[in-house]
């Protein structure tokens, strides 16, 4: 029953996409000055295709995705440990709050002119970009995560002379877990949308590099090919995000018995 249903929504769900894509058929084969600046989908996705089977796109995806998990990674393994270190403990908060308040309001694409002085042209510049916009995003997470933590739950343990060591892992931990999972959730978004700009003005290679080279040369089928791609990666990206979240990471969070808020 469960499958049908799931089936059932499914489909439906297809209902706008499909729509959408019948109009712009229309509309491009109908319009002939739109039919050059922006193919019918029939050919974009015949050339989506083509981009397939000759594997370019698979290394243009690989080059993308190394960049942003990369970045991801690198990001979460500092920025969370930090943020929940300066959550529980508030005079180093404090002292480092105007600090992170300032860097955290600059927009990472400002990075880009001082990421090209030091890595020039290059993946490593993307990944800086992307890094930079994902650090913030997981230590402010953390932060709010632990001092989200019901007060009466860290007083019982202060109450039973638990060890900071105790309280920190068998509490603050496992009591941020639901914002340190929205942040990794919303992150894999962040970064990927960060990766593919960052690639457009700062990499020569990558599926950023691609639509923008595509556009350079007239290829208006390869650009609107690649859009199409990002829109099924980074909604692919996604999904799997919120599986691992609802199945992984809430689940332990929950079964710990702390409670949040």
């Amino acid at each position: 029953m469960n499958l049908r249903k799931s089936l059932s929504d499914g489909l439906k769900s297809l209902i706008p996409i499909i729509a959408l894509l019948v109009i712009w058929e229309i509309t491009s084969r109908t319009i002939r000055v739109m039919s050059i600046f922006v193919p019918p989908p029939s050919v974009d996705l015949l050339a989506l295709y083509h981009g397939i089977v000759s594997l370019e796109y698979f290394v243009l995806i690989w080059e993308t995705l190394q960049r942003m998990f990369t970045a991801y990674f690198l990001a979460a393994a500092i920025a969370i440990p930090i943020g929940l270190f300066l959550g529980w403990n508030l005079r180093a908060y404090k002292v480092f709050e105007p600090l992170i308040e300032a860097l955290r309001v600059i927009p990472s694409v400002a990075w880009i002119a001082p990421a090209i002085i030091f890595f020039g042209l290059s993946g490593t510049s993307v990944v800086f970009v992307t890094f930079y916009a994902l650090f913030w995003l997981f230590l402010v997470f953390s932060l709010y995560g632990v001092l989200s933590i019901d007060k009466l739950a860290l007083l019982s343990f202060k109450t039973v002379r638990a060890k900071k060591r105790d309280i920190f892992t068998k509490l603050i931990v496992p009591g941020s877990m639901v914002n340190v999972a929205a942040a990794l959730r919303q992150g894999i978004a962040v970064a990927f949308i960060v990766t593919i700009s960052g690639e457009m003005l700062l990499s020569v290679d990558g599926l950023g590099y691609f639509l923008l080279e595509s556009e350079r040369i007239f290829a208006y089928s390869s650009i609107y090919a690649t859009l199409i791609l990002l829109s099924i990666l980074g909604y692919s990206l996604t999904k799997i995000a919120i599986l691992v979240e609802e199945r992984f990471t809430l689940k332990w969070a929950i079964e710990s018995g702390i409670r949040i808020g």
